[in-house]
């Protein structure tokens, strides 16, 4: 991973991940503002997730299956994860935190977003307890 650490808003946010092969060769450049491995299944190898962000400071989580010198997306999301822009509202530190277990109790592992969601109104922050669940 490198790290610009600052730069101009166009190339936001600075961070990217080269994932290479063993004898070198690229298979993907991902941008994000934070990288993290997750294991969702016991014994299998770990997904790639990314949390990606806009300068405004909207945006979510993405995760990736590492197979056979590939990437493949098996979560994208339109639903809001990451959310820093003090328009109305924001979240908890930020970024929703991921949970990973059988929460329907039918043998697989499920992924929710859990945190909390604070509302401004009249530049006061008010908490409002949030569980997002997909």
């Amino acid at each position: 991973m490198f790290d610009y650490g600052n730069g101009s808003m166009a190339s936001y946010p600075w961070k990217y991940q080269l994932l290479l092969t063993s004898n070198g060769n690229l298979v993907e450049l991902l941008s994000g503002q934070r990288f993290d491995f997750v294991t969702i299944f016991p014994n299998q190898n770990p997904f790639l997730m990314t949390v990606t962000a806009t300068t405004k400071g909207n945006g979510g989580h993405e995760i990736y299956k590492i197979s056979e010198n590939r990437l493949e997306n098996v979560y994208e999301s339109d639903i809001k994860t990451y959310d820093a822009h003090e328009d109305n509202k924001i979240y908890e530190s930020y970024e929703l935190v991921l949970k990973i277990k059988d929460f329907n109790n039918d043998g697989y592992n499920d992924i929710s977003f859990m945190g909390k969601l604070f509302l401004f109104k009249d530049k006061q922050k008010m908490a409002t307890g949030l569980t997002a669940k997909q």
